[in-house]
């Protein structure tokens, strides 16, 4: 399981920290200089990473799994 959280680029653990704290598309897209639809692609990408079929699912699967090391949560 802990492969998936390595496979991931490191915007793709920037995007996935912002979804866990609640923030939207556009609110990721801000916050990181991005295209709205950029974000949406990252987030597909989590989706297939984790198996999950909405954004929800993927922060409690990427918490399930500890993708993020607490060290992330807590910095940013």
């Amino acid at each position: 399981e802990m492969a998936r959280a390595k496979s991931m680029t490191e915007r793709q653990m920037q995007v996935l920290l912002l979804l866990m704290r609640g923030q939207s598309n556009k609110e990721i897209a801000l916050q990181l200089h991005l295209a709205e639809i950029t974000v949406k692609t990252h987030i597909a990408a989590l989706m297939r990473a984790f198996g999950a079929s909405n954004r929800t699912q993927v922060v409690i699967e990427a918490q399930r799994q500890g993708a993020l090391p607490v060290t992330e949560l807590a910095e940013q």
